[in-house]
């Protein structure tokens, strides 16, 4: 896993394949580090995600302090349909991520009536 850091972020490369619970060790400690706020993580060579993983997110995780860019179609359809983007900012690129700009944003609307 290489990491790069910036200002106040950090963007690390996961390996080919699947993000398991030893990504989720590597992610704790990513997120508990005091001089770093954002962690950006690019999703261009991950094929799937464990459940492991949708959970450690959805329990430990605050809006705004993850990020993921080059995510595929599939995992983020996956990812939307479990509502996944209330804890996690996706963007297309690393560098849309770096400048904080163009996140993909997903409106859950519903009709009243």
């Amino acid at each position: 896993m290489d990491i790069k850091t910036s200002k106040k972020s950090i963007i690390t490369e996961i390996g080919e394949g699947i993000l398991s619970t030893l990504h989720i060790k590597y992610l704790k400690s990513l997120l508990e580090r005091e001089d770093v706020y954002r962690v950006g993580i690019d999703f261009s060579r991950v094929d799937s995600v464990s459940v492991e993983f949708l959970d450690f997110i959805k329990h430990n995780v605050v809006k705004g302090e993850l990020s993921f860019y080059n995510v595929s179609a599939d995992l983020y359809v996956l990812m939307f349909i479990m509502k996944m983007d209330s804890y996690i900012n996706f963007y297309m690129s690393e560098s849309d991520f770096l400048k904080d700009r163009q996140c993909i944003v997903n409106r859950r609307l519903r009709l009243c009536s």
